[in-house]
This record gives structure tokens, C-alpha cells and sequence, in this order.
């Protein structure tokens, strides 16, 4: 492990910043310096009243001495505070506004004695001086032509609040009606008289009272429907199986749906709108087949249109890209039988095909047939291929049907598979045994007995052979052990002891 020089890493460091060649006279340019600027700011006004300026920077100004913050309105800066140069946020506790609700701009100056350096400019919402912000947040409910508003309190001034004012306008234009001047409630249930057939745009104001000062207001838009159906819910569109359709779902209106006769379905492509065409109060899909000419890639927008009668009630838009290219479907499984072939297979993503389809053909040049419906369980995606030969090759392909009128997926890629035979079940062979196996016991095996080992014989070692082997010398006796044993079965006894004895005798011929 390296220890840590600290001489070297200081010469390194001289080195590093121009230090060498200092020395040796040659011009080191300086370091440039990010130049000073502003990153961002923000005002945020606080739950009691007053705002908090804040702001950040980059890069450095040697000269810097300070930060000044304006507040303007309607194009007049009014100082706020001046700040040093380490100071990054500033209060304004609203000096010099009067009551009420403000739109205000605050404009931070990076100073370098009275010269400016450098500005940025942040835009808070609205500023409430002395009166409340308006409801927070509002929940609107709608049956027929009555309207429920609830909502929550003011955020910013909230002890300031005395009251409520609810105003409603009906269209885009004219004039509000006051529909209670002053109200502690945070709920108020608005029924609207003379609204017309069809579907009615509503705008209500909530305004936050401070005694008889106005403070914030909160503006929900709501539509009511009027003898006509709401909105279709949860419209959908996918491009059909076959690559040259389109699938457009949608669900019944949350309002009115006891009044849907029927639903119409549009296509846009460019701006212009065509029909696809109308369907009964009880579908939830159209299938428009027209898009084979459409070019790929071609953004496409249906419109689906709740019916009462005559009347149009909600519509809804959903969107599509053209894609020609059909669905894929993996490879299947077979597994060969006994002239069958059993075939299983798995989903294409993301989609939940009506049905399969399974065709087959000898090897590859035979003509496709299609399996029959009644083979094919598509809820398990398992069909049974009979009537096949055996020992034959034949391919399998599968294909995903779409919903009528979208076609069906590419055919998958083929799958070969070769009925077989089954072979019989062989029984178990007999095994020859007509009673105990005989063991080789010609009589009891000699064991060694009581007496003393014996020792040296006094002449020649007689050889257990069933001939005799002349003996000529001592130094035979080794070959002649080792042959005594290979006659005798191999016995590791035996071969030692005529080991031993060969050796022995060996060493007294010596003697």
C-alpha cells in the first residue's frame, strides 16, 4: 500500500498551476472564471401573510457588494430590501400595498456598489394583502340540473376569513348572479332553472370575504346535461389483428345512461371527419375497417358520441397511430401421439385474443388444413391434431382471432411434430433361478491351526503343485511362490507368505 508524501504531492501541485513554468520564464494564461449570473428565483407567499424572496447564482463578481429587491406593480418597482452579497433571500412584508388582491412581479439586482451586475425577475400567482386567498380546493357533483359545490379554506390569511360569496353564470359570457353574499358553509347546493335540452357549460365563483373586503376566488367549470347522456367512459382505440382495422371501445355515461339510445362513432385524419357508424345503446365496440388505405404511421382521432334520440349527449375523443403490421404470434409446442399431434401454445402480449385458429400440412409442401373449432380449446390454448400417419412429418402454425370485423394475428411460425406409435408395455424377463445358486465348497477352508508356526524347513520347500517343478536353486523359490499363488486362486496370503519364504531362502544361499 502507497503512503501518502506529502512534499510530492505539494511539487505536484506547484507544477499543476503553472509553478515549472514560471521558473522557467515561460507565460502562464489565467484560470478563467465563470462569469457571475443569476440561476433562478422564486416568491412564495406565506400562510400569514408576508413573502419570502429567494434566489441563486453562479460563477463570481469580485465587485459584488450587494442584492436589491423590488416589487412591482403594474410596472412600478417599489424597493423592498437590500441585501449583502452572502444574503440570498429577503421578507416583504407588503409595506405600502393596500387591501386586497395583488399581481405583483419581484425583481432581484446583483449590485456592484450602485452599478448593476446582473437581474432576474419571478412572478408569484397573486399576493392577498389583509384578506384571505380563495378556497383552496372544490368538489363538484352533478344529477340533473343540480349542482353540489363543496370546498376547503384559504391557505394563505385563513384568520382573516369571515365568510363565503357563490356567484353562478350559465355560458361563456354575461354577467354572475349572486347566489348567497355571504355564507360560513364550505358547501352549497345550486339548483339551475330554465336550462335548455342538451348540455349546459355553469361557471361559479367562490370568493373568500374579509368582512366587506374581497379576498381570493376560486373558479370551478362544471357541465350539466340536460335530457342527454354524459360522457362515454373509458374510451379506448387499438389497431385490429390483421393490421388493416381499428378497435374502438368506450363504456356507458356516469350520468344520464338510462337515457342512451344509441352511440355514434366518427373518424378525424387531417381535419376531416368521416363515419364509422352507430350503434345501440347496449354496445361498447365498433370495429372500423377502412384504415387499409391509410399510410403507416398516420395519426388517426375517433369521436364517440352518446345518443338520446336526436339529441347528442357527451362526446369523447380517443386516439390511434395507423400501424399495418399484424399482430405476431410465437412459435407452438407439439408434442407427437399415437397418430395425433397435441399442440399448445402461449398469448401474444398484451392483447386478449376471441379464439385461435390451428392449421397443419404434410412436411412443407403439402396444402394447409385447418383444424376444426371443436379440436381447439382456446381457453386453455391446447388443440389435438387425429387421423394423422405415423412416422410422417407434418407442420403446425397458430393464429389469434380478433374481435368479428378485425381479422385475425400473422400465422406463427411452424412447428413440425411426427406422430409415433405407442410401443406395448414389455413384461419384466424371467430370471433363471431353479434354486440356490451352488457355491464352490469342495470341503471346510483350512484355517490356521492351534499349533506353532512353522518354521524353516531343513531341506528343500516342497511346491503345492499338482506336478513337480524341478528346483535348482535357491533363487527360484521367488517364481516359484508367485506360481504357487496364481495356482492356489491368487489368495493375498499365500503370495505373501511365498514372498516371504523366496526372500528368506534367498538370503541363506547367500549366507
Amino acid at each position: 500500500m502507497s503512503r501518502h508524501h506529502p512534499r510530492l504531492a505539494g511539487a505536484l501541485r506547484w507544477i499543476a498551476t503553472g509553478g515549472l513554468l514560471t521558473l522557467l520564464g515561460v507565460a502562464v494564461p489565467a484560470q478563467a472564471q465563470p462569469a457571475f449570473g443569476f440561476v433562478s428565483a422564486s416568491a412564495v407567499q406565506q400562510a400569514t401573510g408576508p413573502v419570502v424572496v429567494q434566489w441563486t447564482t453562479e460563477g463570481s463578481a469580485p465587485e459584488l457588494t450587494g442584492f436589491r429587491v423590488d416589487r412591482i406593480e403594474n410596472g412600478t418597482p417599489t424597493t423592498v430590501t437590500t441585501t449583502p452579497p452572502t444574503v440570498t433571500s429577503a421578507t416583504d412584508l407588503l409595506a405600502g400595498l393596500s387591501t386586497g388582491v395583488h399581481l405583483v412581479g419581484y425583481e432581484v439586482t446583483a449590485l456592484a456598489g450602485t452599478t448593476p451586475v446582473d437581474s432576474i425577475t419571478t412572478y408569484p400567482p397573486a399576493i392577498y394583502k389583509d384578506v384571505p386567498s380563495g378556497p383552496a380546493t372544490v368538489d363538484i357533483t352533478t344529477a340533473g340540473t343540480r349542482v353540489t359545490l363543496s370546498w376547503t379554506p384559504p391557505t394563505i390569511n385563513a384568520a382573516l376569513l369571515t365568510g363565503y360569496r357563490v356567484e353562478r353564470r350559465v355560458g361563456a359570457s354575461g354577467p354572475y348572479t349572486v347566489l348567497t353574499p355571504s355564507t360560513t358553509a364550505r358547501t352549497y347546493v345550486d339548483t339551475i332553472p330554465g336550462l335548455p335540452t342538451g348540455i349546459s357549460t355553469i361557471y361559479y365563483r367562490l370568493v373568500s370575504l374579509a368582512g366587506g373586503n374581497d379576498g381570493g376566488v376560486n373558479e370551478p367549470v362544471v357541465e350539466v346535461f340536460v335530457g342527454v347522456p354524459s360522457y362515454p367512459t373509458d374510451p379506448a382505440a387499438r389497431m385490429g389483428f390483421d393490421g388493416n382495422s381499428a378497435v374502438i371501445t368506450w363504456g356507458p355515461p356516469d350520468q344520464n345512461a338510462d337515457l342512451v339510445t344509441g352511440y355514434r362513432i366518427t373518424r378525424t385524419i387531417g381535419g376531416v371527419e368521416v363515419p364509422v357508424g352507430t350503434v345501440g345503446a347496449d354496445a361498447r365496440r365498433i370495429v372500423d375497417t377502412g384504415l387499409a388505405p391509410v399510410p403507416n404511421g398516420t395519426a388517426v382521432t375517433y369521436t364517440v358520441t352518446a345518443l338520446a334520440g336526436s339529441e347528442s349527449g357527451g362526446q369523447v375523443p380517443v386516439f390511434l397511430t395507423v400501424d399495418h403490421q399484424p399482430l405476431e404470434m410465437p412459435a407452438p409446442r407439439v408434442t407427437p401421439g399415437d397418430r395425433e399431434l397435441v399442440v399448445t401454445w402461449d398469448a401474444p402480449a398484451g392483447v386478449s385474443p376471441a379464439g385461435y385458429q390451428v392449421r397443419y400440412r404434410v412436411d412443407s409442401t403439402g396444402d394447409w388444413v385447418v383444424v376444426p373449432a371443436g379440436s381447439v380449446d382456446a381457453a386453455n390454448r391446447r388443440a389435438v391434431i387425429s387421423g394423422l400417419t405415423n412416422g410422417v412429418t407434418y407442420e403446425v402454425e397458430v393464429a389469434a382471432v380478433d374481435v368479428p370485423g378485425a381479422g385475425q394475428s400473422a400465422w406463427s411460425p411452424p412447428t413440425p411434430g411426427t406422430p409415433q406409435a405407442v410401443k406395448p408395455t414389455e413384461s419384466p424377463k424371467p430370471t433363471h433361478s431353479p434354486g440356490p445358486k451352488p457355491t464352490h465348497s469342495p470341503g471346510p477352508k483350512p484355517t490356521h491351526g492351534p499349533g506353532p508356526k512353522p518354521t524353516h524347513w531343513p531341506g528343500p520347500r516342497p511346491t503345492h503343485s499338482h506336478s513337480q517343478l524341478p528346483v535348482t536353486g535357491t533363487d527360484d523359490l521367488p517364481t516359484i511362490g508367485a506360481l504357487g499363488a496364481v495356482l492356489f486362486g491368487g489368495g493375498s496370503l499365500l503370495v505373501m507368505a511365498a514372498a516371504v519364504m523366496g526372500r528368506r531362502s534367498a538370503r541363506r544361499a547367500r549366507d
